[in-house]
């Protein structure tokens, strides 16, 4: 749900409002406006390991106004000394703060701890649940290119089941009318599986608008799954790249495992947009930002 005006996932966004945010973003990055001041702080709570999502909320959140104060981790913390997060949560929320902006993992319930809040809480990553900004600013990088998402081909190659980036895209694919096929390793895949998926990516390079790949969240899974020739089966490469299209678009929400879900090679491809997406993602977030302060969010 859409939280007072803050983000923790998708569901229940109208078109309207998505497409209002992207001009706002898109507005922005042709401005290349400079900081604004005193806006108060802004609090980044990143119980999970983040270089992307991390820096480019604080590089939003400066070029807004905010001060941002960072979390990084347990360590330092009282969480270190067993303290819930529930706890940190209030106690955060008691100092005042503008936006609160939370990464955490599946055992975090962030739907019901934000209750508590009267300030925009933001998903910046939850578990397996929902990276709701990610798919955002990547549908914003495609809207740059198109002028539109709608009526569009998306296809996904990685480790979909265990991929929040995959899981917010799914729901934001419904209200922006594109369409999203998969193909992964059988133990990578969603286990309820309600979108359509290729036996071959050189299927879904030939029938997609844009290819996004995800990382193999070894972490996460668990399996065994053998990575020895894992990218010749599974991932993309100079031989079956081949077969998408000279229009189309090479994606990925970072950090790329290189020799895994894409080849080396796949870096000098003139179709990759993978650090246009960094670069949109700010924007994207400092356009939320706004929004959210505004109160038209």
């Amino acid at each position: 749900m859409s939280h007072l005006k803050g983000l923790l996932d998708l569901k229940d966004l109208k078109q309207e409002k998505i497409l209002n945010l992207f001009q706002l973003a898109k507005s922005l990055k042709q401005e290349k406006s400079v900081s604004l001041q005193g806006r108060g702080s802004a609090i980044l709570l990143f119980l999970e390991p983040s270089t992307r999502t991390r820096v480019s909320f604080e590089v939003a959140c400066q070029r807004e106004g905010y001060h941002s104060i960072v979390i990084q981790g347990k360590a330092a913390t009282s969480l270190e000394k067993e303290e819930s997060l529930e706890d940190t949560f209030l106690n955060l929320g008691a100092m005042d703060p503008a936006v609160l902006i939370v990464r955490a993992g599946d055992d975090y319930n962030l739907t019901e701890f934000s209750t508590e809040f009267k300030i925009p809480v933001i998903n910046a990553g939850w578990g397996m649940q929902g990276h709701p900004t990610q798919a955002l600013l990547d549908a914003f990088t495609l809207f740059e290119k198109w002028g539109t998402v709608a009526g569009k081909k998306l296809f996904m190659v990685g480790d979909i089941g265990h991929s929040r980036v995959a899981q917010s895209h799914f729901e934001l694919a419904r209200i922006l009318g594109y369409e999203i096929r998969i193909f992964a390793h059988e133990s990578l895949l969603p286990k309820n599986l309600k979108v359509a998926s290729f036996k071959k990516a050189e299927d879904g390079l030939e029938w997609c608008d844009a290819v996004m790949a995800l990382r193999t969240q070894k972490e996460r899974h668990g399996a065994q799954l053998s990575m020895e020739g894992f990218n010749a089966e599974w991932g993309l490469h100079s031989k079956n790249i081949k077969a998408l299209k000279k229009t189309a678009f090479i994606m990925h929400p970072g950090p790329v495992n290189w020799g895994l879900e894409l080849s080396p090679e796949i870096k000098s491809d003139s179709r990759s947009i993978i650090l246009e997406q960094v670069e949109c993602g700010v924007y994207l977030r400092q356009a939320l930002l706004r929004m959210c302060r505004e109160g038209i969010w």
